[in-house]
């Protein structure tokens, strides 16, 4: 069994992501990996630091009172305020959630491509420039 404590380290693969959500075992209609997590899941990018979720307001209630997370990350993007919270390997929030862009892998509800792509494209980070690269050569070679 992976040791989920001494992961926040270390990057992610694939399969720890999806045996860390296993473990967990959050409701998957409450819950949508996001940015680089979806980006290992749709094995565009080999590993995560973390992983990012978009939550429900129910599955972020229970993860506020069950967990006391920090607050990690907050920034306003045209005009709305986005915020993450984290907990062991998760920094999660509610911005993004939105069920019509998922794409299942392995039963696991992954934000898809072309919306990772906008959301990296909106964060307008240093560090999400490779990703943007990434994301758009994978999108020509994969006929999306």
């Amino acid at each position: 069994m992976t040791d989920i404590m001494n992961l926040k380290v270390m990057a992610l693969n694939k399969q720890e992501i999806i045996d860390i959500l296993k473990k967990y075992a959050f409701d998957k209609s409450e819950y949508i990996v996001l940015s680089t997590g979806a980006l290992v899941m749709h094995q565009i990018k080999d590993k995560a630091h973390d992983i990012d979720l978009a939550v429900s307001p129910t599955l972020y209630d229970k993860l506020v009172e069950k967990y006391n997370p920090k607050c990690s990350y907050k920034r306003v993007i045209d005009g709305v305020e986005f915020k993450m919270y984290s907990f062991d390997v998760f920094d999660f929030g509610m911005s993004y959630y939105d069920l019509d862009n998922v794409d299942f892998i392995d039963g696991i509800p992954v934000q898809n491509v072309e919306t990772v792509l906008k959301l990296k494209q909106s964060l307008g980070r240093e560090k999400d420039l490779e990703d943007i690269k990434l994301i758009e050569e994978y999108c020509k070679n994969n006929d999306r």
